[in-house]
């Protein structure tokens, strides 16, 4: 039987542990962290993550839910480096 650690119980950590789950993989997570982040680490979901949860079904879910980002801010500090706009194609 194949066994898998995998390190870091982020967004993509955790998208493998439930896709190897999925397929019958068992799998052991395992973070630095004793306790969970007060805030989200998932600001944005990656194309192959999204491919993932649209084959495990669940991908419609995290759409409705989500917010689309149009414009992001590089920040040092208080003092904003640059601002770019974003387009998507449909």
């Amino acid at each position: 039987m194949t066994r898998v650690l995998i390190a870091g119980g982020g967004p993509v950590g955790l998208t493998l542990a439930c896709e190897l789950a999925r397929h019958g993989v068992e799998c052991r997570l395992v973070d630095s962290k004793a306790e969970r982040d007060p805030w989200s680490k998932a600001a944005a979901i990656l194309p192959r993550t999204q491919e993932l949860l649209a084959d495990m079904g669940l991908i419609d879910r995290f759409l409705e839910r989500g917010n689309q980002v149009t414009a992001a801010n590089l920040m040092k500090g208080s003092e904003r480096l640059a601002h770019l706009e974003m387009e998507f194609p449909d």
